[in-house]
């Protein structure tokens, strides 16, 4: 049988580590990055492995992504974030897709929970994450938001948009989580580069309406997923000409 490591990177996750990581038993590996949580992170992570490394933190889990797959030791690579979780349905379909070794790299869907409700629409389902793979068939990038992409030549499978077979994601609690995680990454961000005026000015409202026409049939609750998801543009427009102004005192 293939062996698979699991990496999670953490920074203060104490109300949610213990999940992500009970979902996560069944891999023969589990490494975390820490960035020196201080709410009892890493004493329940100690529950559930010794190869726990810590860093400086960031702001955001990206930049320790290829060191937290330097550490792992096995032929594949499970990445899952502290607000995850792999079903037993999804965890079944990993290992008999590993064993077959059919494939390089697997891209797997993910179910994003949103106050508690799944946000299937707005262009968040299914979501396709490539999330599991052989590493030196992947190119990492330590950029906010970026996404792990194969090689030239990978051969690249993907699992089927069903819940059963889906990452769990609960993303945020409610609209207020949300726009506090959202101005965070925003912060993060300015740091990296400076967005066009074109964005700033039309990224809100481009945002709402494309999410909005990939989620009006969820009623009001495709709405609220529009809005939030136009202030969070909003929110990247004020941090950048805030960042700016900084700059040119």
């Amino acid at each position: 049988m293939a062996d698979i490591s699991a990496t999670v990177i953490t920074y203060n996750e104490a109300d949610k580590i213990r999940g992500c990581l009970e979902s996560i038993e069944w891999c023969d590996e589990i490494v975390i990055i820490d960035s020196y949580s201080d709410d009892g992170t890493v004493e329940i992570a100690r529950e559930y492995t010794d190869k726990i490394y810590q860093r400086e933190r960031t702001g955001y889990s990206e930049a320790y992504r290829e060191l937290s797959i330097q550490k792992t030791t096995n032929d594949w690579v499970l990445i899952v974030d502290a607000d995850e979780r792999i079903p037993n349905s999804l965890a079944e379909k990993i290992q008999e897709v590993v064993d077959r070794d059919g494939v390089d790299v697997i891209q797997i869907p993910r179910k994003n929970m949103i106050s508690g409700r799944w946000a299937k629409g707005a262009g968040l389902w299914p979501g396709y994450l490539l999330r599991l793979f052989k590493p030196e068939h992947v190119e990492i990038k330590d950029e906010i938001h970026s996404y792990i992409e194969a090689k030239d030549g990978a051969f690249i499978g993907r699992f089927q948009d069903k819940k059963e077979t889906a990452i769990k994601h609960d993303a945020h609690k409610g609209s207020w989580d949300f726009l506090k995680t959202q101005h965070r990454y925003a912060k993060v961000k300015v740091r990296h580069k400076n967005l066009p005026v074109k964005y700033i000015l039309t990224g809100p409202l481009h945002e709402f309406i494309t999410r909005y026409w990939k989620g009006y049939h969820l009623g009001l609750f495709g709405l609220q997923i529009s809005i939030l998801f136009a202030l969070a543009r909003f929110i990247d427009g004020i941090e950048n000409i805030r960042h700016i102004l900084s700059e040119n005192k």
